[in-house]
């Protein structure tokens, strides 16, 4: 979802803004977080109505922070670090999207994440690995070792037009499986 936001402060998308500030705020108060998000996110629309773009950017990232900062002080780690994993790979499923339709050299080069892979392994790889340990979690560290031999190549390559296909395939599918939880 926060990735999202980024794409749609760089779209100037007011609407998507005001949608995902909604989702933003009915996902903190189901998180039991609500007031952490709440301030944020009416700073957020009051720039997007004055179309100040770069401080929607700003508020947008302090509410993502703030959204992270709650959850760690309700002892909730994990899933903070989980949220960040689908955000990313909420924008992975996007970038992926437009980099396929039509194939751009461009886009797949922006797909080539070997530093956000080994980031979010080791994110995922510190909170699993435990007997009955939640499947969800075990499907996310699956999806990461998947999507590091499409996205992880050397400086200067590139993914090919079928593994910008498999790239947005395994992200959409992972997204899809974290918004069903």
């Amino acid at each position: 979802m926060f990735g999202e936001g980024f794409l749609a402060v760089t779209a100037k998308d007011a609407d998507e803004m005001q949608n995902l500030g909604r989702t933003a705020v009915k996902l903190a108060r189901a998180l039991g977080v609500g007031n952490a998000v709440l301030r944020r996110e009416k700073s957020v629309m009051d720039h997007v109505d004055r179309e100040d773009w770069e401080a929607v950017r700003k508020e947008w990232s302090a509410a993502s922070e703030d959204l992270k900062a709650a959850m760690i002080e309700i002892k909730s780690e994990s899933l903070s670090q989980l949220i960040s994993v689908g955000g990313w790979l909420r924008g992975l499923e996007a970038l992926s999207m437009l980099a396929s339709h039509p194939y751009s050299d461009f886009a797949a080069e922006l797909l080539r994440q070997p530093e956000m892979l080994a980031y979010f392994a080791n994110v995922v790889g510190k909170t699993g690995n435990q007997p009955g340990e939640e499947p969800t979690l075990a499907a996310v560290r699956n999806s990461i070792a998947r999507l590091q031999p499409l996205m992880g190549g050397r400086e200067g390559t590139m993914p090919s037009e079928s593994e910008v296909l498999k790239i947005r395939a395994i992200s959409k599918q992972t997204v899809d499986l974290l918004c069903m939880q």
